[in-house]
This record gives structure tokens, C-alpha cells and sequence, in this order.
């Protein structure tokens, strides 16, 4: 996956990549952590993968390779919230 590869091997996201996760098992988000996510649950077949980014004033900064918004992932809009 070339995401992982950037996030986890480029020297100003590696300190804060935190790994690649689905939707259900996205941990809580912490400041100044980076993640890659899948826009379903584990259970479900796979569907583009997200790149997301919380700075350190928990503000979410979400990348989509399809350019799609956050709006258009009906289940990813939650993960702000925890």
C-alpha cells in the first residue's frame, strides 16, 4: 500500500503514524496522530482507505485519494467524535 509506505517511512509523518486501521477498530484519537483507515467496518469488503491527520489542537485533517469530502464517508464522520 503506498500510503503506508509514505506515512510510516517519510521522516515528517513517521513520528506521528499510528498505523492502518478499519472503521471499528480506529482507536481514539490523540493529538499529533496520523492514521490510515478504511471507510467500512473489518467485516465489510474493503473500500478506499483514508489518510487522516489530528494536529495538536485535535483538529482533523482528512485525505482522500478519490478527492472525495468527509461528508461522502457517512461512517468515517464519526471518528471525530471519540
Amino acid at each position: 500500500m503506498q500510503m503506508f509506505t509514505v506515512l510510516s517511512q517519510e521522516k515528517s509523518t513517521s513520528p506521528y503514524f499510528q498505523g492502518v486501521y478499519s472503521r471499528d477498530t480506529f482507536p481514539s484519537l490523540q493529538e499529533n496522530m496520523c492514521a490510515i483507515v478504511n471507510s467500512d467496518d473489518s467485516s465489510q469488503p474493503e473500500t478506499p482507505w483514508l489518510a487522516l491527520f489530528v494536529d495538536d489542537k485535535r483538529e482533523l485533517e482528512f485525505y482522500d485519494s478519490f478527492g472525495q469530502p468527509p461528508v461522502f464517508y457517512t461512517g468515517v464522520q464519526n471518528l471525530s467524535n471519540r
